[in-house]
């Protein structure tokens, strides 16, 4: 079984190698899809920064705001917090 940091050296291999030769190229070399690649993009972009504390939990805040109020399908089209007040009133 591999390590954490095998993993995260290997990710960060595929990004150096796609950035240098394109995500076509490097998704053929390493031997996986571009969106794989494209996935790796977005999540080690570090656009996600946080300055202190204060401003992490407003971040965390706001996202935890916007996903509770986003209408989901598995939730026949309610939002979790609008599912959530339904099923207490009906306890």
């Amino acid at each position: 079984m591999k390590s954490l940091k095998q993993d995260i050296r290997y990710y960060q291999a595929i990004l150096s190698y796609a950035d240098k030769h394109g995500v076509t190229k490097a998704a053929i070399k390493y031997r996986t899809y571009r969106q794989f690649i494209y996935r790796l993009r977005n999540r080690y972009d570090a656009t996600h920064t946080f300055f202190s504390f204060e401003d992490f939990k407003a971040q965390l805040a706001r996202r935890n705001r916007e996903y509770n109020n986003f209408p989901m399908r598995p939730l026949g089209w309610k939002s979790p917090r609008e599912a959530l007040s339904l099923f207490l009133s009906c306890v």
